[in-house]
């Protein structure tokens, strides 16, 4: 895609993530982005060739195949795959495999409520800086060409008791400067309400509209939703139109249900109450929509740990895939199995959309 095109792209993000917002009277929008930051995009590697792409009825899905654990499985040759659609074994018409090197559109949401305050482990700093910092060594990882794009919810720098701060901000557009982009969460002070499942879908707006077809979402919460407007179903409908995979990292305890105190501390004061993690919901998201949950439990001995290493395997997971062109495809959906993983899980979708 042209690099021109960013130009072009920025006022549509920007209205688009606002109509996201504005639907949500609770929720204001806060672009905290003056112009294009660094964009270096790649083309996609190998596309089918023209005779094969003009073909009737050619359409390419985009395959993702997984162990049970979620990590990615690499290697696969097209003789390994078999494809039926409406019951009926279809051949392959192309093949490409990535090995972790697709380029990726990646949306990153970070929860700035006011619990975000508290300390991850004791001898740590709040959740929110320690996730900042971790944030930033982990995103070096990422491929030289994925575009990152950062949203926070809750918090805000002109938050006080008479704005609870349920906001979802834009901290920075779709940019392959990642630490730059990580860096601009430096200004936001944790602070009020969790408006989670409204910033999870602007960000999978603002995904609808990135440069590449593979686009994951990556959301860090410490509590429950109190204030959104958008629903968790309504969140999963509209990852699965856009194809975005959402993986979650949990920071909170699912055993402790204090989410009435807390919402009312937090709506109240601004302060934090203790924190309390949907693990049902969030493990229900992640897995209608080919991504993956963590959870990590605050103070322990291992919780620092814990939150390395769900962003290393996170890190990891971007980029891998296949893809795969069939002729006369039609409007059915598409079976895929993969020889000698009978327990791996597989995801097929559309590519482009």
């Amino acid at each position: 895609m042209p690099h021109n095109f960013r130009l072009f792209r920025l006022p549509a993000l920007l209205l688009a993530f606002a109509a996201s917002c504005s639907s949500n009277s609770a929720t204001s929008f806060h672009p905290a982005v003056s112009g294009p930051a660094a964009l270096k995009l790649c083309p996609l590697p190998n596309v089918p060739p023209k005779q094969i792409a003009a073909a009737p009825g050619f359409k390419e899905y985009v395959i993702t195949v997984a162990h049970r654990d979620g990590t990615p499985i690499d290697g696969l040759k097209e003789s390994d795959f078999a494809l039926a659609i409406d019951g009926r074994s279809t051949p392959i018409s192309y093949f490409r495999t990535s090995d972790g090197k697709l380029p990726t559109a990646i949306a990153i949401v970070v929860d700035s409520s006011g619990s975000m305050k508290d300390k991850l482990a004791l001898d740590s700093s709040g959740k929110f800086e320690t996730v900042r910092e971790k944030l930033s060594a982990a995103a070096q990882k990422f491929g030289a060409c994925d575009e990152l794009a950062v949203f926070t919810f809750g918090g805000a720098l002109d938050a006080g008791l008479l704005n609870p701060g349920a906001n979802v901000q834009m901290a920075e557009l779709f940019t392959t400067d990642y630490v730059g982009a990580i860096d601009s969460l430096a200004q936001v002070k944790p602070y009020g309400q969790t408006p989670l499942y409204d910033s999870m879908r602007s960000a999978i707006t603002a995904l609808a509209l990135s440069d590449y077809p593979n686009r994951s979402l990556l959301v860090i919460t410490d509590g429950m939703d109190n204030v959104s407007k958008a629903t968790a179903a309504e969140v999963i409908n509209l990852a699965r139109n856009y194809n975005v995979a959402i993986s979650i990292i949990g920071i909170g305890d699912p055993n402790s249900d204090d989410s009435l105190s807390r919402g009312l501390t937090s709506l109240i004061l601004g302060a934090p109450g203790r924190t309390w993690v949907d693990e049902h919901t969030l493990n229900l998201m992640t897995a209608d929509t080919r991504g993956r949950f963590w959870l990590v439990v605050p103070l322990q001995a291992n919780s620092d740990q814990k939150l390395t290493a769900a962003l290393q395997e996170f890190t990891d997971s971007i980029g891998h895939g296949y893809s795969i062109g069939v002729v006369n495809a039609g409007n059915k959906p598409i079976r895929v199995s993969v020889k000698g993983y009978p327990d791996a899980i597989v995801h097929a979708r559309p590519a482009g959309i």
